[in-house]
């Protein structure tokens, strides 16, 4: 209720810091990335131009140098099960962001990619709206509802992502 903060974003940006497609982004995966002036760390403000939130560990090709990312809970509905996969190319140009939906809600803080492929991690580190709104926390360890890879190439369409079903674990960072 301070009013000198009414109206401002309450993002962060506070997880890692990227340079890519000749601009340095602070992010944190409730936001869009936030750019800042890289000889001065001036704030530029939130970059919107990869479609809307962007995980705070995209990967950049060391081919290719484009930039692939997802964002997690990205469904019109807090914490929905809604998963976002997105490429920039290496000038920082959205060329792809389609959505798809998982299992269940999860807390997806980083995922994996490989030459050919993307691997997201659905960990029973699950969201839900209703729990929250019943005054629980928005995400809960729920080891019942099982572990999930999916799987699917880089250069294909959401709709032929794989679900491999393993037991529950978790998974905060990966080396890729």
């Amino acid at each position: 209720s301070d009013p000198s903060v009414i109206g401002l974003d309450g993002g962060v940006a506070n997880t890692n810091v990227l340079w890519h497609g000749g601009r340095l982004l602070a992010l944190e995966e409730a936001h869009a990335p936030f750019e800042m002036d890289p000889d001065s760390l001036e704030s530029r403000g939130y970059r919107d131009a990869f479609g809307g939130r962007v995980t705070a560990h995209p990967k950049i090709d060391p081919e290719t140098g484009e930039m692939v990312f997802f964002a997690y809970a990205v469904g019109e509905v807090p914490l929905s099960s809604t998963i976002s996969y997105g490429v920039a190319d290496a000038a920082g140009r959205l060329v792809r962001r389609q959505d798809f939906e998982a299992p269940y809600c999860s807390m997806i803080h980083d995922f994996m990619v490989t030459r050919d492929h993307v691997l997201f991690p659905v960990l029973p580190l699950t969201g839900s709206l209703e729990r929250a709104m019943r005054g629980g926390p928005p995400f809960a360890w729920e080891p019942g509802k099982g572990a999930f890879v999916g799987v699917m190439r880089r250069d294909a369409d959401v709709s032929t992502i794989r679900w491999f079903e393993t037991e529950a674990c978790y998974v905060f960072h990966v080396l890729n």
